[in-house]
């Protein structure tokens, strides 16, 4: 059993490994298939140069060190300050927005004394971007995968929010309340490749997920040979499976920009610096403000700022995290009034709920047997998720300092919906709680490189 222990991180590591060597020979025997052109990923690649060169300013003015978590600031301010806009006039458009924002931002670059051509690569890669778009706009793929939820909600939302603003969208949605963060985020990225009068959804604006996802990888603080192996093993997971690249890529759906939104706060949390205040503020600012997406991980953001309570050193910015709540409450009272500030909890009596779980009724225990079957329907990611629990469990049971909060979190989301799937959504289908379950997908990913760098911290004082 010692023997295992101490090649437990040799162990784990030829997990990611051998998922690769498998891909790989997938690749060679024509069995894997690019679902995007070159175009495409040279898009997506383009607004990532954008970001990550405001990304790097804007870490250098505020003071936080991380370029992910400013690049985050960034596209969440156009959502803040349209928001903040309605409670004063519901009339400006999206585009207006997109436009006073990214003025407002070069105004407070110049009032930083941003060296004039940082500020110059910038406005030309910007203005790239456009050229690039409409000399190949043809060759771009365009409005794919408007098949399910796609279709019947993100679509019409994207559309609605680009041709209109969010007031205009929230307003004329199919379902009152429902969530539109993620689309008025995603119609962000858009705006920094295409103009366009009437929306169209190129899939460069989703496809640039996957190179957020690799920067926010290459910013851990792990060996670069470890970085290069979840770099590579996550582009290749993602790339080998349809239904991940169809969540965090390849569509609409929201778990891309979530996932990759909640994976850089909630890890940038767990490795709490007493020292740089400015970073914290900004952390647990964003966090509050991922209350406006979908409402696991809502449950999970009000769950995490409420336990901060118990922390001395984070107790001072748990207010910033109950910044979303209390504004979405206080926007609903005064610009959206009349409309559910939370649609999928009106979907559920949540009282009677909590009763039938403490009291074992009404539960279909089925449902978790039939959600575990679709989880490991997808075997490379299930192996992964395999590894990443049992890393976790053995360092816990070791006692060794690891991230225990971001595996609580982890842990508590897979219960919650558990929980919710055998009791009150347990007539529901059971696709959606699997997509639940890979939101957090980089988030896991961070994880398990976190746990292979304290094995072999372990390792190596042995």
């Amino acid at each position: 059993m010692s023997s295992i222990k101490n090649y437990s991180y040799y162990i784990y590591l030829s997990i990611p490994v051998v998922i690769v060597l498998n891909i790989l020979n997938n690749i060679l025997n024509n069995n894997f298939k690019i679902n995007f052109n070159v175009l495409d990923a040279v898009g997506a690649f383009l607004i990532f140069i954008f970001l990550w060169l405001v990304g790097i300013n804007l870490s250098e003015i505020l003071k936080i060190n991380n370029i992910s978590v400013s690049i985050t600031i960034y596209l969440i301010s156009f959502f803040i300050i349209e928001n903040l806009i309605y409670f004063f006039s519901n009339s400006i458009s999206f585009k207006q927005n997109f436009l006073f924002v990214n003025l407002g931002w070069l105004l407070f670059f110049l009032f930083k004394k941003v060296k004039f051509k940082k500020i110059l690569l910038i406005l030309l890669n910007f203005q790239f971007n456009k050229l690039f778009t409409e000399q190949f706009y043809k060759s771009l793929s365009k409005n794919i995968n408007l098949i399910g939820d796609v279709v019947e909600y993100f679509f019409s939302h994207s559309k609605n929010i680009y041709e209109y603003n969010y007031y205009y969208s929230v307003l004329n949605s199919e379902i009152p309340g429902y969530p539109q963060f993620s689309n008025y985020l995603q119609n962000v990225l858009q705006s920094f490749i295409l103009n366009t009068q009437d929306y169209t959804y190129l899939l460069s604006s989703t496809l640039v997920i996957l190179f957020l996802i690799i920067l926010f990888i290459y910013e851990l603080k792990i060996s670069v040979n470890l970085k290069a192996l979840i770099i590579f093993f996550f582009t290749l997971l993602i790339l080998n499976s349809s239904f991940l690249q169809f969540l965090f890529t390849h569509s609409l759906m929201s778990e891309g920009i979530l996932g990759w939104l909640a994976a850089v706060v909630i890890f940038n949390i767990s490795k709490f610096d007493i020292n740089n205040n400015d970073l914290n503020i900004w952390l647990f600012f964003i966090l509050g403000t991922l209350y406006f997406s979908k409402q696991f991980l809502s449950s999970i953001i009000l769950i995490v700022t409420t336990f901060f309570i118990l922390s001395k050193k984070r107790r001072f910015f748990m207010v910033m995290g109950y910044f979303g709540l209390a504004f979405k409450l206080i926007s609903h009272k005064l610009v959206f009034y009349g409309l559910s500030s939370s649609h999928h909890l009106n979907q559920i009596d949540v009282i009677d709920t909590i009763k039938n779980i403490i009291f074992l009724r009404d539960l279909n225990f089925i449902n978790f047997n039939l959600i575990l079957n679709n989880l490991f329907k997808d075997i490379p990611t299930s192996l992964m998720i395999i590894a990443i629990m049992m890393s976790s469990i053995q360092l816990l049971l070791s006692k060794k300092t690891h991230n225990n909060f971001v595996a609580s979190i982890i842990l508590c989301n897979f219960l919650l919906i558990i929980l919710l799937y055998i009791s009150a959504w347990r007539n529901m289908e059971l696709e959606s709680p699997i997509r639940f379950i890979y939101l957090y997908l980089p988030l896991k990913i961070s994880l398990f490189a976190d746990n292979l760098t304290t094995l072999k911290q372990i390792n190596v004082k042995k």
